[in-house]
């Protein structure tokens, strides 16, 4: 757990392009980054995910989005946040 989480305007603005380019559909995606000593998780990157289901009630994360995200937080030295 963190107490802070910080998200780089870029990175901002990466997620909330894809809640719109989305709509009228569900979105997700994935930040990965580090935690410093005093608790604040600083986002470094962003996966977008897309949503297998294509629902706007519904969601279900692309299997391959959510391994190739993975597979990029482990080669980058990242973790989930």
């Amino acid at each position: 757990p963190f107490a802070r989480l910080v998200v780089p305007r870029p990175l901002l603005g990466r997620m909330l392009a894809h809640a719109r380019a989305a709509l009228p559909d569900e979105c997700c995606g994935l930040l990965a980054g580090g935690v410093g000593g005093d608790g604040t998780a600083t986002a470094a990157a962003v996966f977008l995910v897309r949503n297998a289901a294509a629902s706007p009630t519904a969601y279900e994360s692309d299997p391959r989005d959510m391994l190739a995200a993975f597979k990029a937080m482990r080669a980058g030295g990242t973790e989930l946040l």
